[in-house]
């Protein structure tokens, strides 16, 4: 989805669109790659802006609504209520640690009160709230991961486990 084509004054905007999702409840994420100006999660989901020979595109439609409201001035009111933690229930988590063990998927670390659910199948992309489909992350790790697909979601444990 094309936001600006090449030329527009958006990217020299990009630290004032970064405050503007933060005062607006999201958090901005660490870039996954040379060709995204923003990565920010949000009560909606993970929203990502690029860069690229066709101009400045986002990930998902809200992106782009973001970024008009953000240059016409006015306040986004769907960015609130981000944060909140896939915490296990104790049943949930017993059952995950016995068949898993203590570590996180992604970085193999020991976890302690950062422990959250991650779903190997995203919900946003119909995954289940089966336990097959549930692992234990810590949060840093759950957050970096966000909606990627299943084999994303493999790539980035094998990229973290080897200190990529």
């Amino acid at each position: 989805m094309l936001i600006f084509y090449p030329g527009s004054d958006f990217p020299s905007r990009i630290p004032a669109f970064e405050d503007y999702l933060r005062s607006h409840g999201c958090e901005i994420q660490e870039k996954s790659n040379e060709y995204e100006l923003v990565r920010f999660a949000s009560a909606m989901g993970v929203g990502v802006i690029y860069t690229g020979k066709k101009g400045i595109t986002c990930n998902v439609p809200f992106v782009a609504d973001v970024v008009q409201l953000f240059m016409a001035g006015r306040p986004w009111l769907a960015g609130k209520a981000l944060g909140t933690k896939r915490t296990p229930s104790a049943k949930r988590k017993q059952a995950l640690l016995k068949r898993d063990g203590p570590l996180c998927f992604y970085c193999s670390k020991p976890m302690t009160t950062d422990m959250t659910e991650e779903h190997l199948v995203p919900a946003s992309q119909q995954g289940s709230n089966r336990l097959d489909n549930i692992v234990l992350a810590c949060f840093p790790c759950n957050q970096r991961a966000s909606h990627k697909s299943l084999v994303e979601k493999i790539k980035l444990r094998d990229q973290i486990r080897s200190g990529i």
